[in-house]
């Protein structure tokens, strides 16, 4: 049953009670996130659409695709797009990322994808477990397509769980994803997650903000 979030800025989103629930570094990738007015914007792994729906209310640009693959929460993201009324700045798509395709390249991408390999103990709720682990699709899989669909010069943002921070930058570096701005997130004693920005065709060069 869809539940309706409230956030300070008073920003409305509805998340699935019975799904994965949107943490906090959704809402600080969306911070991290630097998109232009003129910028086309994709959002792969969306679940809810909150980190799009939160980038675009910073600041609007010119348009907004979700990629998500639970039929789900598609149609609540198309419940946020009428929450917030942005149905001509966006578009819902229910694909696996790794079948997704494009008549032309975005200027960002976002991407919360699942944090853990497709090992070990799982959840009795399929939901929650392709969400939090690469059932449908591997890291390697979300860079392959990013570097696809991102044009030369476009800009990527990413959140994931810092202890694969390595295989991430050299994943993403495979795809001519140049990673250049890092970000951790820290709970009492380490560091938890990790926020990315990579540019496609970049130079090496990385600045760790603090």
């Amino acid at each position: 049953m869809p539940k309706i979030e409230v956030f300070p800025n008073g920003l409305k989103v509805y998340q699935d009670e019975s799904g994965y629930k949107f943490t906090s570094d959704a809402i600080e990738l969306a911070k991290f996130c630097k998109i232009k007015g003129k910028d086309n914007v994709l959002e792969l792994c969306a679940g809810s659409g909150v980190i799009g729906f939160y980038c675009y209310d910073k600041k609007p640009f010119n348009s907004l695709t979700f990629c998500e693959i639970q039929k789900e929460n598609c149609e609540i993201i198309q419940k946020n797009i009428s929450l917030n009324n942005l149905d001509d700045a966006t578009k819902v798509i229910n694909l696996n990322l790794k079948d997704l395709k494009s008549d032309f390249e975005y200027d960002v991408v976002i991407c919360n994808p699942p944090y853990f390999k497709n090992e070990g103990k799982h959840s009795n709720n399929y939901k929650i477990d392709i969400s939090r682990r690469e059932v449908e699709c591997e890291f390697i899989d979300i860079a392959k397509k990013i570097s696809q669909l991102l044009k030369f010069g476009g800009k990527c943002f990413i959140v994931h769980t810092a202890m694969r921070t390595a295989e991430i930058i050299t994943t993403l570096k495979q795809f001519n994803l140049i990673v250049k701005r890092i970000k951790f997130l820290y709970g009492k004693n380490k560091a938890e997650s990790v926020l990315i920005e990579a540019v496609k065709g970049a130079n090496d060069g990385c600045v760790v903000e603090v």
